[in-house]
């Protein structure tokens, strides 16, 4: 309001963003401030529809325009809606389908031996978009779960998934190796599950370990037409970039968060599985528990006999190592291994119902 020359007062408007809408007052600020806490908005307008207002018995509305963020501005949102009731953005159907159903349906993590007491603490090394995150979350409310994903494109939905359905989860936007370093990492978007450490892709590789799944599949679900076709089909889920990463040693970060256990070790990282072991000094290895990992294993080549290496390594610190294989990954180089050290606290309570593992790739489709 001001003073007029003739003494009257002029109301000139709010200083704020209230308005009244249906007899309620609205702060059109808090809802612009809402919209910018999303990891994809970078700026937002909100404000009143005033054309439709001025149109006899129209509603007055209220109106936002967003632009995405300058990170995301070319990437499109891909949800999938899940049978366990979560909607998660993903990087394509096929593959985020894949990594429920062995997750949450066949619960490779829970196996031999594998348990987790309700107050768990659990790191998620490869956490990708987040769905082992989102198991145990769902399994054991009460546990403390920290995610690592050091690629960018994957990592927001990762932290989408995870502010929707489990925001107690700690997430680190790194790599984890043997030491403190930047890297270059190979990001496939198509097959999101095969990006790692450039040094290590290896994309005739991934061809061999998806030709000789179908292979083995046979007639079931047509892997037969998939496989006269695979080629085209993976010359475009296997493009790649390039994008720089940091790593750092899992016992820094071990002693940073001021972790006295970690229950259970999850560790999913194509081919540096023994880089994120060798980052945990003989006193941060002490404090872990039980161990869940792909390892690579790729005869005559330069993975050549690490699920020896490894199962000697976590021997040799008083673990019980299993590797096992699946039937339709049999002539590839893919392993699970699982590591429980020999005394465990009898309170713990099985975090499964013991399903067998199927640790198979997600099979291509062109249409996914």
């Amino acid at each position: 309001m001001r003073w007029r020359a003739d003494g009257c007062l002029e109301f000139l408007g709010r200083i704020d963003e209230q308005v009244k809408i249906n007899g309620y007052r609205i702060e059109l600020g808090e809802i612009r401030s809402a919209l910018l806490e999303h990891p994809a908005v970078g700026e937002a307008a909100v404000l009143t529809d005033e054309a439709d207002a001025a149109e006899p018995g129209a509603d007055r509305r209220i109106v936002a325009f967003v632009t995405a963020a300058e990170e995301t501005a070319d990437e499109s949102w891909l949800e999938v809606d899940l049978p366990s009731g979560h909607r998660v953005a993903g990087l394509n159907l096929n593959e985020t389908e894949y990594v429920y159903q062995e997750i949450f349906v066949d619960e490779v993590y829970s196996r031999d031996g594998i348990v987790l007491p309700p107050d768990a603490v659990v790191l998620d090394v490869g956490a990708n978009i987040g769905l082992f995150s989102l198991y145990i979350a769902s399994r054991a409310p009460r546990a403390r779960v920290v995610a690592f994903e050091p690629l960018a494109p994957i990592r927001r939905r990762l932290e989408a998934n995870l502010g929707r359905y489990a925001p107690q989860v700690e997430v680190f936007g790194i790599g984890l190796s043997d030491a403190e370093r930047e890297e270059t990492f190979t990001y496939y978007p198509g097959y999101s599950t095969f990006s790692g450490i450039a040094e290590y892709a290896d994309a005739s590789g991934e061809r061999d370990v998806i030709r000789r799944y179908l292979s083995n599949q046979g007639e079931e679900g047509g892997a037969n037409l998939l496989l006269d076709n695979i080629d085209e089909i993976l010359d475009d889920r296997l493009r790649a970039e390039a994008h720089r990463c940091r790593l750092r040693r899992l016992d820094q970060v071990i002693g940073e968060l001021g972790l006295e256990r970690i229950d259970l070790l999850k560790i999913d990282v194509q081919r540096a599985e023994m880089d994120v072991l060798l980052g945990l000094d003989d006193a941060a290895l002490a404090k872990v528990r039980q161990i869940v990992l792909e390892v690579h294993d790729k005869r005559d080549g330069a993975t050549a006999g690490r699920a020896d290496a490894l199962s000697d390594l976590l021997r040799r610190h008083g673990f019980e190592v299993s590797i096992r294989q699946d039937a339709l990954l049999e002539g590839t180089d893919r392993y699970n291994c699982y590591a429980v050290r020999l005394a465990m606290p009898s309170r713990w309570l099985s975090a499964s119902t013991g399903a067998r593992s199927r640790r198979a790739p997600p099979r291509p489709s062109a249409a996914s």
